[in-house]
């Protein structure tokens, strides 16, 4: 089982492995993410691996999707330097 553990695929090459890469791919340009879930108290399944119970309310979750968003964004204007 390989619950909490990240798999990296590196969509240029189609190399995939569960270690961190040593950097970023030389020609990456752009990123995919699926999903972004913050589960709250009311969620249809309010646990998950990392807490057994949460008690999160809706409106913090929110907040906290905002955050990440407004974060992705940032990164969009200004990617980071290398």
């Amino acid at each position: 089982m390989n619950a909490g553990r990240t798999y990296y695929v590196n969509k240029e090459t189609g190399i995939s492995q569960w270690e961190k890469p040593d950097g970023p791919a030389a020609s990456m340009s752009t990123v995919q993410c699926s999903h972004i879930l913050v589960k709250h108290q009311e969620s249809r399944r309010p646990s998950s691996w990392r807490q057994e119970n949460i008690t999160r309310s809706k409106e913090e979750a929110l907040k906290q999707l905002e955050g990440t968003g407004s974060q992705l964004k940032a990164l969009l204007i200004r990617p980071p330097e290398r």
